[in-house]
């Protein structure tokens, strides 16, 4: 039988700065959401532990920072459905190794900003 992978991004669903409750603006979200979700869509592997233990559904919310200078620093899983650890290893080190975007603008300031994304794997 034949297994077929998904993996699940969302839209990041939560922005929050620090030190403040500012939203940044949706174009700068977009820009930086693109270019994050490119990057993990091409670079993370399923590892082979999720087939040999049988898991079905993955899901983990992993929330990070992109910092004055565009990179994604902090990557922290902060909630998952199963415990996986080469999943949780191989997510951290995609995030990781996350391209550079633009910094993230307020009020003509380069600011850090947090992000939450989360990601689900369906293994069928």
């Amino acid at each position: 039988m034949k297994k077929i992978l998904i993996i699940t991004l969302f839209l990041f669903t939560g922005t929050i700065f620090a030190q403040q409750d500012t939203i940044i603006s949706s174009v700068q979200r977009e820009e930086a959401h693109k270019l994050i979700l490119e990057h993990v869509y091409k670079s993370f592997r399923v590892p082979h532990q999720a087939y040999n233990d049988s898991i079905s559904r993955i899901s983990y919310r992993v929330q990070f920072v992109i910092d004055e200078n565009g990179e994604v620093t902090e990557p922290e899983i902060i909630s998952k459905n199963t415990e996986c650890r080469a999943c949780e290893i191989e997510i951290m080190r995609v995030m990781k190794s996350a391209p550079t975007v633009s910094p993230i603008i307020l009020d003509n300031r380069k600011v850090k900003a947090i992000f939450i994304l989360p990601f689900s794997i369906i293994i069928q």
